[in-house]
Protein backbone atom coordinates (compact mmCIF):
# COMPACT_ATOMS: atom_id res chain seq x y z
CA UNK A 1 0.00 0.00 0.00
CA UNK A 2 1.42 3.55 -1.08
CA UNK A 3 -1.04 5.44 0.36
CA UNK A 4 -0.06 8.56 2.62
CA UNK A 5 -1.01 8.71 6.11
CA UNK A 6 -0.62 12.30 7.12
CA UNK A 7 -4.01 12.60 4.87
CA UNK A 8 -6.36 10.31 7.58
CA UNK A 9 -4.27 12.25 10.43
CA UNK A 10 -4.99 15.76 8.91
CA UNK A 11 -8.84 14.74 8.12
CA UNK A 12 -8.67 13.47 12.32
CA UNK A 13 -7.46 16.77 12.91
CA UNK A 14 -9.80 18.26 11.26
CA UNK A 15 -12.55 16.69 12.36
CA UNK A 16 -11.17 17.40 15.94
CA UNK A 17 -10.94 21.02 15.16
CA UNK A 18 -14.14 21.11 13.27
CA UNK A 19 -15.67 19.68 17.30
CA UNK A 20 -13.81 22.43 18.97
CA UNK A 21 -15.31 24.88 17.26
CA UNK A 22 -18.86 24.04 17.12
CA UNK A 23 -18.56 23.76 20.91
CA UNK A 24 -17.66 27.38 21.76
CA UNK A 25 -20.23 29.58 20.40
CA UNK A 26 -22.45 27.44 23.20
CA UNK A 27 -20.14 28.42 25.94
CA UNK A 28 -19.29 31.52 24.56
CA UNK A 29 -23.54 32.33 24.80
CA UNK A 30 -24.34 30.81 28.10
CA UNK A 31 -21.85 32.79 29.74
CA UNK A 32 -23.77 35.83 27.87
CA UNK A 33 -26.26 35.05 29.03
CA UNK A 34 -25.29 34.34 32.64
CA UNK A 35 -23.24 37.99 32.93
CA UNK A 36 -26.60 39.09 31.76
CA UNK A 37 -28.90 37.29 34.10
CA UNK A 38 -30.88 39.83 36.70
CA UNK A 39 -31.43 37.68 39.44
CA UNK A 40 -33.85 40.19 41.14
CA UNK A 41 -35.52 40.55 38.09
CA UNK A 42 -36.44 36.95 38.06
CA UNK A 43 -37.47 36.91 41.98
CA UNK A 44 -39.72 40.09 40.74
CA UNK A 45 -41.08 37.95 37.47
CA UNK A 46 -41.75 34.64 40.06
CA UNK A 47 -43.72 36.81 42.43
CA UNK A 48 -45.69 38.44 39.86
CA UNK A 49 -46.77 35.16 38.13
CA UNK A 50 -48.37 33.89 41.96
CA UNK A 51 -49.73 36.99 41.99
CA UNK A 52 -51.42 36.56 38.74
CA UNK A 53 -52.18 32.86 39.09
CA UNK A 54 -53.74 33.83 42.95
CA UNK A 55 -55.94 36.23 41.89
CA UNK A 56 -56.93 34.37 38.43
CA UNK A 57 -57.73 31.32 40.92
CA UNK A 58 -60.07 33.67 42.94
CA UNK A 59 -61.61 35.00 40.13
CA UNK A 60 -62.64 31.80 38.64
CA UNK A 61 -63.72 30.43 42.43
CA UNK A 62 -66.11 33.81 42.03
CA UNK A 63 -67.53 32.92 38.71
CA UNK A 64 -67.82 29.00 39.52
CA UNK A 65 -70.01 30.28 42.48
CA UNK A 66 -71.56 32.33 39.92
CA UNK A 67 -72.17 29.49 37.50
CA UNK A 68 -73.89 27.58 40.52
CA UNK A 69 -76.17 30.30 41.16
CA UNK A 70 -77.39 30.10 37.97
CA UNK A 71 -77.66 26.61 37.13
CA UNK A 72 -80.16 26.21 40.73
CA UNK A 73 -82.06 29.39 39.14
CA UNK A 74 -82.56 27.51 35.42
CA UNK A 75 -83.74 24.16 37.26
CA UNK A 76 -86.27 26.10 39.32
CA UNK A 77 -87.69 27.84 36.42
CA UNK A 78 -87.58 25.45 33.51
CA UNK A 79 -90.47 23.47 35.01
CA UNK A 80 -92.85 26.85 34.05
CA UNK A 81 -91.84 26.36 30.33
CA UNK A 82 -93.49 22.67 30.06
CA UNK A 83 -96.81 23.62 28.00
CA UNK A 84 -99.10 20.37 30.49
CA UNK A 85 -101.67 19.73 29.36
CA UNK A 86 -104.36 22.57 29.94
CA UNK A 87 -104.28 24.75 26.76
CA UNK A 88 -105.01 27.84 28.76
CA UNK A 89 -101.12 27.77 30.12
CA UNK A 90 -99.54 27.36 26.74
CA UNK A 91 -100.09 31.38 26.27
CA UNK A 92 -100.22 32.54 29.51
CA UNK A 93 -97.94 35.92 30.59
CA UNK A 94 -96.51 33.51 33.33
CA UNK A 95 -95.11 31.28 30.76
CA UNK A 96 -93.93 34.29 28.49
CA UNK A 97 -91.84 35.42 31.79
CA UNK A 98 -90.64 32.33 32.16
CA UNK A 99 -89.59 31.88 29.31
CA UNK A 100 -87.73 35.46 29.11
CA UNK A 101 -86.03 34.37 33.01
CA UNK A 102 -84.78 31.56 31.52
CA UNK A 103 -83.33 32.57 28.51
CA UNK A 104 -81.55 35.18 30.79
CA UNK A 105 -80.48 32.59 32.78
CA UNK A 106 -78.74 30.88 30.19
CA UNK A 107 -77.00 33.89 28.48
CA UNK A 108 -75.52 34.85 32.18
CA UNK A 109 -74.27 31.65 31.86
CA UNK A 110 -72.50 31.34 28.92
CA UNK A 111 -70.66 34.62 29.73
CA UNK A 112 -69.97 33.35 33.09
CA UNK A 113 -68.55 29.97 31.38
CA UNK A 114 -66.78 32.12 28.99
CA UNK A 115 -65.10 34.12 32.25
CA UNK A 116 -63.86 30.20 33.47
CA UNK A 117 -62.37 29.72 30.81
CA UNK A 118 -60.63 33.11 30.68
CA UNK A 119 -59.56 32.60 33.91
CA UNK A 120 -58.40 28.98 33.61
CA UNK A 121 -56.27 30.41 30.73
CA UNK A 122 -54.41 33.07 33.23
CA UNK A 123 -54.21 30.26 35.61
CA UNK A 124 -52.42 28.49 32.84
CA UNK A 125 -50.41 31.20 31.05
CA UNK A 126 -48.80 32.30 34.91
CA UNK A 127 -48.01 28.38 36.03
CA UNK A 128 -45.98 28.59 32.78
CA UNK A 129 -44.37 31.88 32.85
CA UNK A 130 -43.84 31.05 36.69
CA UNK A 131 -42.44 27.24 35.60
CA UNK A 132 -40.05 29.10 33.35
CA UNK A 133 -38.99 31.55 35.74
CA UNK A 134 -38.05 29.40 38.29
CA UNK A 135 -36.66 26.98 35.79
CA UNK A 136 -34.17 29.89 35.06
CA UNK A 137 -33.29 31.12 38.08
CA UNK A 138 -32.11 27.25 38.81
CA UNK A 139 -30.44 27.32 36.27
CA UNK A 140 -28.67 30.33 36.79
CA UNK A 141 -27.83 29.40 40.57
CA UNK A 142 -26.57 25.91 39.23
CA UNK A 143 -24.06 27.63 36.44
CA UNK A 144 -20.65 27.77 37.27
CA UNK A 145 -18.68 31.00 35.69
CA UNK A 146 -15.59 29.63 36.24
CA UNK A 147 -15.98 27.02 34.47
CA UNK A 148 -17.74 28.05 31.37
CA UNK A 149 -14.77 30.39 31.23
CA UNK A 150 -11.87 28.24 31.60
CA UNK A 151 -13.67 25.80 29.05
CA UNK A 152 -13.75 29.02 26.84
CA UNK A 153 -10.29 29.54 27.40
CA UNK A 154 -9.64 25.43 27.03
CA UNK A 155 -11.48 25.08 23.45
CA UNK A 156 -9.50 28.05 22.36
CA UNK A 157 -6.59 26.79 22.91
CA UNK A 158 -7.33 23.53 21.47
CA UNK A 159 -8.50 25.23 18.32
CA UNK A 160 -4.92 27.56 18.52
CA UNK A 161 -3.34 23.92 18.70
CA UNK A 162 -4.88 22.58 16.32
CA UNK A 163 -4.85 25.50 13.53
CA UNK A 164 -1.08 25.19 13.74
CA UNK A 165 -0.73 21.57 13.93
CA UNK A 166 -2.77 21.36 10.70
CA UNK A 167 -0.87 23.83 9.07
CA UNK A 168 2.47 22.22 10.11
CA UNK A 169 0.33 18.75 9.25
CA UNK A 170 -0.47 20.24 5.59
CA UNK A 171 3.52 21.70 5.13
CA UNK A 172 4.88 17.81 5.95
CA UNK A 173 1.89 16.91 3.42
CA UNK A 174 2.37 18.97 0.74
CA UNK A 175 6.06 18.29 1.33
CA UNK A 176 5.91 14.21 1.04
CA UNK A 177 3.15 13.94 -1.66
CA UNK A 178 5.32 16.01 -4.19
CA UNK A 179 8.12 13.99 -3.43
CA UNK A 180 6.02 10.45 -4.11
CA UNK A 181 4.03 11.53 -6.90
CA UNK A 182 6.74 10.79 -9.33
CA UNK A 183 7.69 8.15 -8.56
CA UNK A 184 3.49 6.98 -7.91
CA UNK A 185 2.79 8.03 -11.37
CA UNK A 186 6.03 5.67 -12.47
CA UNK A 187 4.73 2.59 -10.88
CA UNK A 188 1.53 3.12 -12.32
CA UNK A 189 2.72 3.70 -15.82
CA UNK A 190 4.67 1.14 -15.17
CA UNK A 191 1.74 -1.17 -13.81
CA UNK A 192 -0.32 -0.63 -16.77
CA UNK A 193 2.81 -1.63 -18.97
CA UNK A 194 3.07 -4.73 -17.13
CA UNK A 195 -0.39 -5.37 -17.84
CA UNK A 196 -0.13 -5.08 -21.89
CA UNK A 197 3.33 -7.15 -21.56
CA UNK A 198 1.53 -10.20 -19.99
CA UNK A 199 -1.23 -9.96 -22.58
CA UNK A 200 1.13 -10.28 -25.11
CA UNK A 201 3.41 -13.01 -23.02
CA UNK A 202 0.06 -14.91 -23.17
CA UNK A 203 -0.25 -14.27 -26.80
CA UNK A 204 3.69 -15.89 -27.90
CA UNK A 205 2.96 -18.75 -25.71
CA UNK A 206 -0.27 -19.58 -27.39
CA UNK A 207 1.13 -18.98 -30.92
CA UNK A 208 3.81 -21.11 -30.02
CA UNK A 209 2.00 -23.65 -29.09
CA UNK A 210 -0.38 -23.81 -31.67
CA UNK A 211 3.01 -23.23 -34.58
CA UNK A 212 4.26 -26.62 -32.94
CA UNK A 213 1.47 -28.23 -32.82
CA UNK A 214 1.72 -29.10 -36.25
CA UNK A 215 -0.86 -28.05 -39.61
CA UNK A 216 -0.17 -26.94 -42.68
CA UNK A 217 2.35 -24.31 -44.02
CA UNK A 218 -0.73 -21.97 -45.05
CA UNK A 219 -2.34 -22.37 -41.30
CA UNK A 220 1.38 -21.72 -39.77
CA UNK A 221 2.13 -18.61 -42.12
CA UNK A 222 -1.19 -17.48 -41.08
CA UNK A 223 -0.44 -17.69 -37.59
CA UNK A 224 2.73 -16.14 -37.66
CA UNK A 225 0.98 -13.11 -39.57
CA UNK A 226 -1.17 -13.05 -36.32
CA UNK A 227 1.74 -13.10 -34.39
CA UNK A 228 3.29 -10.44 -35.94
CA UNK A 229 0.43 -7.88 -36.03
CA UNK A 230 -0.25 -8.77 -32.18
CA UNK A 231 2.76 -8.92 -30.87
CA UNK A 232 5.20 -6.91 -33.02
CA UNK A 233 6.81 -10.16 -34.63
CA UNK A 234 6.49 -13.58 -36.28
CA UNK A 235 8.96 -15.39 -34.13
CA UNK A 236 7.05 -16.23 -30.76
CA UNK A 237 9.77 -17.90 -29.22
CA UNK A 238 12.36 -14.99 -29.44
CA UNK A 239 9.52 -12.55 -28.81
CA UNK A 240 8.56 -14.10 -25.81
CA UNK A 241 12.55 -13.92 -24.11
CA UNK A 242 12.10 -10.31 -24.89
CA UNK A 243 9.09 -9.84 -23.45
CA UNK A 244 9.82 -11.91 -20.09
CA UNK A 245 13.02 -9.87 -20.00
CA UNK A 246 11.33 -6.71 -19.93
CA UNK A 247 8.65 -7.98 -17.68
CA UNK A 248 10.94 -8.72 -15.04
CA UNK A 249 13.11 -5.91 -15.47
CA UNK A 250 9.89 -3.69 -14.92
CA UNK A 251 9.11 -6.15 -11.09
CA UNK A 252 12.04 -5.15 -10.24
CA UNK A 253 11.99 -1.69 -10.78
CA UNK A 254 8.35 -1.60 -9.55
CA UNK A 255 9.81 -3.33 -6.10
CA UNK A 256 12.39 -0.96 -6.11
CA UNK A 257 10.50 2.39 -6.61
CA UNK A 258 7.51 0.58 -4.06
CA UNK A 259 10.71 0.43 -1.48
CA UNK A 260 11.69 3.88 -2.24
CA UNK A 261 7.93 5.58 -1.92
CA UNK A 262 6.96 3.73 1.64
CA UNK A 263 10.57 4.56 2.92
CA UNK A 264 9.68 8.08 2.23
CA UNK A 265 6.44 7.68 3.51
CA UNK A 266 7.77 6.36 6.89
CA UNK A 267 10.41 8.59 7.00
CA UNK A 268 7.74 11.62 6.32
CA UNK A 269 5.69 10.15 9.18
CA UNK A 270 6.75 7.82 11.93
CA UNK A 271 10.72 7.42 12.09
CA UNK A 272 12.78 8.82 14.45
CA UNK A 273 15.68 6.69 15.19
CA UNK A 274 18.11 5.20 12.29
CA UNK A 275 20.25 2.25 13.19
CA UNK A 276 22.74 2.06 10.68
CA UNK A 277 24.44 -1.40 9.39
CA UNK A 278 27.40 -0.05 9.47
CA UNK A 279 29.10 -3.05 8.07
CA UNK A 280 26.97 -3.39 4.86
CA UNK A 281 28.30 -0.13 4.19
CA UNK A 282 32.35 -0.62 4.39
CA UNK A 283 31.86 -2.77 0.96
CA UNK A 284 31.23 -2.27 -2.32
CA UNK A 285 30.61 -5.01 -4.72
CA UNK A 286 32.16 -6.86 -1.74
CA UNK A 287 35.43 -5.06 -2.05
CA UNK A 288 36.05 -3.58 1.69
CA UNK A 289 36.60 0.18 1.68
CA UNK A 290 36.96 1.35 4.86
CA UNK A 291 34.21 4.02 6.66
CA UNK A 292 34.42 6.84 4.20
CA UNK A 293 30.88 6.41 3.54
CA UNK A 294 29.56 6.65 6.61
CA UNK A 295 32.08 9.62 7.55
CA UNK A 296 30.14 11.24 5.70
CA UNK A 297 26.62 9.71 5.99
CA UNK A 298 26.43 9.72 9.48
CA UNK A 299 26.77 12.93 10.12
CA UNK A 300 24.06 14.04 7.29
CA UNK A 301 21.46 11.65 9.14
CA UNK A 302 22.32 12.92 12.62
CA UNK A 303 21.25 16.05 11.41
CA UNK A 304 17.41 14.91 11.60
CA UNK A 305 17.27 11.28 13.43
CA UNK A 306 18.99 9.98 16.57
CA UNK A 307 21.35 7.52 14.84
CA UNK A 308 22.74 3.77 16.43
CA UNK A 309 26.05 1.91 13.81
CA UNK A 310 25.94 -1.67 14.07
CA UNK A 311 29.40 -3.15 13.30
CA UNK A 312 30.29 -6.94 13.19
CA UNK A 313 33.79 -7.19 15.35
CA UNK A 314 35.24 -8.26 12.09
CA UNK A 315 35.85 -4.62 11.42
CA UNK A 316 38.44 -3.72 14.06
CA UNK A 317 40.63 -6.29 12.48
CA UNK A 318 39.86 -4.88 8.56
CA UNK A 319 40.60 -1.36 9.81
CA UNK A 320 43.29 -1.96 12.00
CA UNK A 321 41.43 -0.06 14.80
CA UNK A 322 40.44 -0.32 18.15
CA UNK A 323 36.91 -0.60 19.50
CA UNK A 324 37.52 2.61 21.45
CA UNK A 325 39.10 4.41 18.14
CA UNK A 326 35.78 3.04 16.22
CA UNK A 327 33.59 4.44 18.56
CA UNK A 328 34.79 7.90 18.95
CA UNK A 329 34.89 8.22 15.29
CA UNK A 330 31.19 8.81 15.22
CA UNK A 331 30.83 9.77 18.87
CA UNK A 332 29.34 12.95 18.59
CA UNK A 333 26.38 11.86 16.07
CA UNK A 334 25.86 8.50 16.86
CA UNK A 335 25.80 5.19 19.46
CA UNK A 336 28.12 2.68 18.04
CA UNK A 337 28.17 -0.89 19.07
CA UNK A 338 30.36 -3.63 17.86
CA UNK A 339 29.19 -7.42 18.23
CA UNK A 340 31.27 -9.61 20.67
CA UNK A 341 33.06 -12.28 19.01
CA UNK A 342 31.92 -13.68 15.88
CA UNK A 343 28.82 -13.08 15.88
CA UNK A 344 26.99 -11.38 12.97
CA UNK A 345 25.50 -8.10 13.45
CA UNK A 346 22.30 -8.37 11.83
CA UNK A 347 20.30 -10.05 14.20
CA UNK A 348 21.22 -7.55 16.46
CA UNK A 349 20.82 -4.59 14.10
CA UNK A 350 17.21 -5.92 13.43
CA UNK A 351 16.36 -6.37 17.21
CA UNK A 352 17.48 -3.14 17.86
CA UNK A 353 15.26 -1.67 14.84
CA UNK A 354 11.99 -3.48 16.69
CA UNK A 355 10.12 -0.40 17.66
CA UNK A 356 7.83 1.26 15.32
CA UNK A 357 10.13 4.98 15.22
CA UNK A 358 13.04 3.09 14.17
CA UNK A 359 14.39 2.51 10.62
CA UNK A 360 17.33 0.64 8.78
CA UNK A 361 19.90 1.87 6.89
CA UNK A 362 21.45 -0.10 4.44
CA UNK A 363 21.95 -1.97 1.45
CA UNK A 364 20.96 -5.61 2.67
CA UNK A 365 17.77 -6.80 2.20
CA UNK A 366 17.49 -9.07 4.80
CA UNK A 367 15.77 -11.87 3.14
CA UNK A 368 16.91 -14.32 5.46
CA UNK A 369 15.58 -12.55 8.85
CA UNK A 370 11.35 -12.08 7.75
CA UNK A 371 10.97 -12.62 11.28
CA UNK A 372 12.13 -9.54 12.66
CA UNK A 373 9.68 -6.60 12.66
CA UNK A 374 11.35 -3.67 11.30
CA UNK A 375 11.50 -6.58 7.64
CA UNK A 376 8.09 -7.63 7.97
CA UNK A 377 6.87 -4.12 8.66
CA UNK A 378 8.86 -2.99 6.02
CA UNK A 379 11.20 -0.16 7.82
CA UNK A 380 14.16 -1.49 6.20
CA UNK A 381 15.58 2.31 4.45
CA UNK A 382 18.05 0.61 1.32
CA UNK A 383 21.28 2.92 0.75
CA UNK A 384 23.82 2.22 -1.93
CA UNK A 385 28.04 3.01 -2.27
CA UNK A 386 28.59 3.04 -5.88
CA UNK A 387 32.24 4.42 -6.64
CA UNK A 388 32.25 7.61 -5.00
CA UNK A 389 28.87 7.73 -4.53
CA UNK A 390 26.52 7.74 -1.83
CA UNK A 391 22.92 7.39 -2.18
CA UNK A 392 20.22 7.24 -0.09
CA UNK A 393 17.16 8.40 -2.14
CA UNK A 394 14.46 7.59 1.07
CA UNK A 395 16.41 10.20 2.62
CA UNK A 396 16.88 12.45 -0.37
CA UNK A 397 20.76 12.38 0.04
CA UNK A 398 23.21 12.06 -2.48
CA UNK A 399 27.06 12.20 -0.93
CA UNK A 400 29.96 12.38 -2.46
CA UNK A 401 32.75 9.91 -0.79
CA UNK A 402 36.24 10.29 -0.53
CA UNK A 403 37.89 6.99 -1.54
CA UNK A 404 41.17 7.98 -2.45
CA UNK A 405 43.21 6.19 0.91
CA UNK A 406 43.25 3.09 1.71
CA UNK A 407 42.66 1.32 4.79
CA UNK A 408 45.87 1.53 5.70
CA UNK A 409 46.39 5.36 5.40
CA UNK A 410 42.64 5.54 7.22
CA UNK A 411 43.65 3.62 10.15
CA UNK A 412 47.18 5.52 10.60
CA UNK A 413 45.01 9.00 10.15
CA UNK A 414 42.91 7.44 13.34
CA UNK A 415 45.64 6.17 15.10
CA UNK A 416 45.19 9.65 17.31
CA UNK A 417 42.01 8.88 18.37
Amino acid sequence: MLDNPLIDEIEALEAQLRAANSKLPSWKTKLAWYQAYNFDAAHETVQQCVRSKAEAYAARSKERETEKRIMRDLAENKPYLDMGMDPRYWFSPERAIARRLVDALNQDLSTTKLAINRHQSQIDSASKALARAASSIHEARAFDPLLAQATITGLQSIVTHLTSTLELMRQRNDKLESAIEAPKSEIISIELEQADLAEKIRLCKYYNYELTSGGSKSERDRLRAKCLAEVGSADPVTMLGKLQQRHDRNARLINKMTRQVKGKILIATSIKHIVIDGNNLCYDDDQFFGTAALEVLVPEVAKRFRVSVFFDNVVQRNLGMTKKQIENLFKRFAEVHICKGHREADPYVLAHANDAECAVLTSDLYREWKGFRAVSEGRILLCDVTGETLSAECLDLILKVDRTRDVAQQSQRRGNY
